[in-house]
């Protein structure tokens, strides 16, 4: 009704058509002007930089990236309902460009390897939660999908069918764990660890042409003779390729690697660099000629001892096993990317190693909680934004900045394996608070034993798991409320809900 004042006359009788009792009520007419306006987002640094469909972001952070030309291409893992493969701009890396329409779940693309002419793309069917592995390629000229006369028609469960898949396994052991593509020979190489084998494929016709034997084969580079780079478990050598794709025998092996996770090569043919993951998480150059240590970049152990993010630090790797990848890919000037898989970024830095520009787009998210006493503390999962709320939300203007990240000193059994390649993380940092005294507190659920356990975030140093621990009879049960005090819902007390106050945390 429009504002004014009417006569209405009320039957006695509540929604279900029955008599309510004889007695005096008031009627009261509840009402608001609110309208909601879109601010903008958190975690996005392309918010503000690109428009609609064109915004950096997927359900997986980036896993591989190659570059050709003025182009970037990359793939996001496992990407539902939407493809898995882009492109960026060099000169405008915040614009997100796909190859596909969405409305299909297809291959999530793990590696991603191009000779100029054609991009590979690696990984396995979305939906079939790695159990078909295989290969398919892209034209550089038109992002049209190339075929091969030893390809195969391929149907994904639920998305398209790619009309010539090359290097087809079914099964887990098709796991690929490593790309490379000769720039001026012949050959494809696909790594595959639990099979031992590195595949060396026609690249023209996809025809495979060699299985060749190694223990722990995973990342792979080709440098600007054609010669391949091979990470074997904690081993990095280098090879000559034979006529035949048969490889001589290693002409170099690198010293001072903990566990090495990625290769590239730079354009010059001079450099090597090499993701060092485990006690490492550093980036780490070697001569391509004689195999020598050039420079070391990045804060050894990167954020196992300490969660502040800075651009020299690095997140490769840590025991959830859900964070273990990275990629490196050069550019034709000598800059390089850098996949900071544990942050969600991709790092771009110059040929001297100067932070030149970051992606960051948030990967599939199921936890996020405000400081009930501090609201400028952002926590989503496991990692702590700062918030500045006297500037518009943008992805570069300093409204908001990744400060923290706690994942890196966070046991394994608080993490919740689910599928090949993620979690549902879920109530990570619930309840987060400043107290008076200034320490802050949050609940983390610990998995092998199904209780929440309380945790600091200090101000130095890595997260605090304490011994105060709660069972989790199911997510909502306790709260910490503003003041500190403990609260606990109660479920089916006589056919009722209540709520129940205890003692201070911390």
């Amino acid at each position: 009704m429009d504002a004014g004042t009417y006569t209405k006359y009320w039957d006695g009788l509540d929604d279900k058509g029955q008599t309510v009792a004889s007695a005096n009520y008031d009627v009261r007419l509840l009402a608001n002007n609110v309208s909601y306006s879109w601010e903008g987002v958190i975690g996005n640094s392309s918010f503000g930089n690109s428009q609609g469909n064109g915004l950096q972001r997927a359900f997986l952070h980036a896993q591989g990236m190659a570059i050709a030309g003025n182009y970037a291409y990359y793939g996001a893992g496992y990407a539902e309902g939407n493809p898995s493969q882009a492109k960026l701009a060099l000169s405008s890396p915040q614009q997100r460009m796909d190859f596909f329409p969405k409305g299909s779940t297809d291959q999530a693309t793990l590696f991603v390897a191009t000779d100029g002419k054609l991009v590979y793309w690696a990984g396995y069917d979305g939906y079939n939660n790695g159990n078909n592995w295989f290969v398919f390629a892209t034209r550089t000229s038109d992002d049209g999908e190339q075929s091969f006369a030893s390809g195969q028609p391929l149907k994904m469960t639920m998305g398209r069918t790619y009309a010539s898949a090359i290097d087809v396994i079914n099964g887990a052991a098709g796991v690929v764990t490593g790309m490379a593509v000769q720039k001026n020979g012949k050959y494809l190489f696909v790594s595959h660890k639990s099979r031992h084998q590195i595949r060396v494929l026609d690249k023209t016709t996809g025809n495979l042409v060699q299985s060749l034997f190694f223990n722990d084969a995973a990342g792979l580079a080709v440098d600007g003779q054609d010669n391949l780079w091979v990470i074997n478990g904690n081993t990095v050598s280098r090879f000559t390729v034979n006529n035949d794709g048969t490889l001589g025998k290693a002409e170099l092996s690198l010293a001072g690697l903990q566990t090495p996770m990625a290769l590239a090569v730079s354009p010059d043919n001079q450099t090597l660099l090499v993701a060092d993951g485990g006690s490492s998480q550093q980036v780490k150059a070697f001569s391509n000629s004689t195999g020598a240590s050039v420079w070391t970049f990045g804060q050894p152990g990167g954020y196992r001892t300490d969660p502040t993010v800075a651009d020299d630090k690095f997140y490769f790797s840590d025991v959830s096993g859900l964070i273990n990848d990275t990629f490196l890919a050069f550019a034709p000037d000598g800059s390089f990317w850098v996949g900071d898989s544990g942050n969600y970024r991709m790092q771009h830095y110059s040929a001297g190693r100067s932070f030149v520009d970051r992606i960051m787009y948030l990967q599939n998210n199921y936890s996020c909680f405000i400081d009930q006493n501090n609201p400028n503390r952002l926590l989503s999962e496991f990692q702590e934004f700062a918030i500045d709320y006297t500037k518009p939300l943008g992805g570069t203007n300093g409204s908001w900045t990744l400060a923290k990240n706690w994942r890196a000193s966070v046991p394994a059994n608080y993490f919740e394996k689910l599928t090949i390649n993620h979690t549902y993380i879920t109530n990570i940092f619930r309840d987060v608070l400043t107290l008076s005294n200034g320490r802050v507190y949050g609940f983390l659920r610990r998995f092998n034993d199904n209780k929440w356990v309380l945790a600091e975030l200090p101000s130095k140093g890595p997260l605090r798991i304490t011994k105060v621990a709660f069972d989790a009879q199911n997510r909502y049960t306790y709260h910490i409320a503003s003041d500190g005090s403990l609260r606990q819902s109660v479920n089916n007390l006589n056919g009722t809900s209540g709520l129940s106050s205890g003692s201070r945390a911390g």
